[in-house]
């Protein structure tokens, strides 16, 4: 399946290193990358931190992609919302959603 024209990606951030058809790790197919762990609620106190300053960071770099007419997509995996989270934190953040 491929993109039509003029809808091709344009901006790729990655909360998780982005894998090949065979599983190898192609850091290629990632604009930027925030990698975090999500402990699924039993993170260290410096570990939600971190998880808040990246997810705060990757909100700021959605919104800057967007701002610059970039098609954009935020990929994660293992079903951890961190892709999910900043794009909530950017809609309230910058879009002003409630």
């Amino acid at each position: 399946m491929g993109c039509r024209a003029g809808t091709a990606l344009r901006f790729v951030l990655s909360t998780v290193p982005p894998r090949g058809l065979q599983g190898e790790k192609v850091d290629h197919l990632s604009t930027v990358s925030l990698f975090f762990q999500d402990g699924n609620g039993r993170e260290t106190q410096q570990e939600a931190v971190l998880a808040a300053d990246l997810i705060l960071q990757g909100a700021v770099i959605i919104g800057k992609a967007l701002a610059e007419g970039k098609r954009t997509l935020v990929h994660c995996a293992w079903e951890q919302n961190r892709s999910c989270a900043m794009c909530c934190v950017y809609a309230v953040l910058q879009k002003g959603w409630t």
